[in-house]
């Protein structure tokens, strides 16, 4: 049976074959013949749809995984902040060291980082025991009564705005010390607490910066992992070309401003170290050291 004469959307419902009449326009022919052919092809079955109530709960979750994540590393953001900055600026002689040495980037990394950790590390370690065992004396003298303070000085009184005060504080002190302490000891005890703030603050962030070399060490040791995975994400965002320029001008920019503070900060020590021995005060190789730490680390000065 020939179904020329059907609409062609009969066909699209039909299942199987059939029978089409097909003439011949150039012979004039009016013989028709049948031919078994598929009218219809299997069509695509379409994804199924996520429900919306599920989509908001799956970016409900990847919120709070987020949320989580950014409460979670909160606390280490200034630390992984110090150490990216250290190990872009370091990497250069990371790479100097494996080239001379012929080793791996590990190990160059290794030694760089325990050479930084001997040479930071060991002053302030010293300069820290110092202290403590000079508080620990001051405070047995004073509490012996054999503790002494010098007068001061008339040019003290000399100093402008705070000079008569500071003069006359210092005399009554030196004078009397239990009885000074005595009457300024709430005073001295809120003093006592800020200084014992401070300083416990200072130790912490010269922790922190070691502990910041350590972590530095371990990035630069994956530094070609890491800066492809960078590259990638610069591309992602800004495109090829544009993102290769921008990886390369963040990696210079904060590359020159940590050579320029670690620079500034070398100047700095280096002066007050000469400073110190022609000064004649003791140990100067350490307090030089001491700011030069204090200077990369940019301890504030209130």
């Amino acid at each position: 049976m020939c179904l020329s004469w059907y609409p062609a959307s009969f066909f699209a419902m039909l299942q199987g074959s059939s029978c089409i009449t097909r003439g011949n326009a150039h012979n004039n022919s009016n013989s028709n013949r049948c031919q078994d052919e598929p009218l219809m092809t299997t069509l695509p079955t379409p994804p199924p749809q996520t429900p919306v109530v599920d989509l908001v709960i799956r970016l409900g979750l990847a919120a709070l995984l987020a949320w989580l994540a950014m409460r979670v590393f909160a606390p280490f953001a200034a630390l992984m902040i110090w150490a990216v900055v250290l190990a872009i600026a370091l990497y250069p002689i990371t790479r100097w060291i494996a080239t001379r040495l012929g080793i791996s980037g590990g190990w160059s990394a290794t030694l760089l980082v325990l050479a930084i950790l001997a040479l930071l590390g060991t002053p302030t370690v010293m300069l820290g025991m110092s202290f403590i065992d000079d508080m620990l004396r001051a405070y047995g003298a004073v509490m012996d009564g054999t503790f002494h303070l010098p007068p001061p000085g008339d040019n003290v009184a000399e100093w402008p705005l705070v000079g008569p005060q500071i003069h006359a504080t210092w005399q009554s002190a030196s004078a009397n010390l239990a009885e000074f302490i005595g009457e300024h000891q709430q005073q001295l005890r809120d003093t006592a607490r800020r200084a014992a703030s401070a300083l416990l603050g200072g130790v912490g962030t010269l922790l922190s910066l070691l502990a910041s070399f350590i972590i530095a060490g371990v990035m630069m040791a994956y530094a070609q992992p890491g800066e492809s995975t960078t590259q990638r994400i610069f591309r992602r965002i800004c495109g090829e070309q544009v993102g290769d320029d921008l990886h390369t001008l963040s990696v210079a920019t904060v590359r020159s401003v940590a050579m320029g503070v670690v620079g500034v900060s070398f100047i700095q020590a280096l002066l007050l170290g000469v400073g110190f021995l022609l000064a004649g005060i003791p140990i100067p190789g350490i307090l030089a050291v001491a700011a030069l730490l204090l200077g990369i680390v940019q301890v504030p000065a209130a």
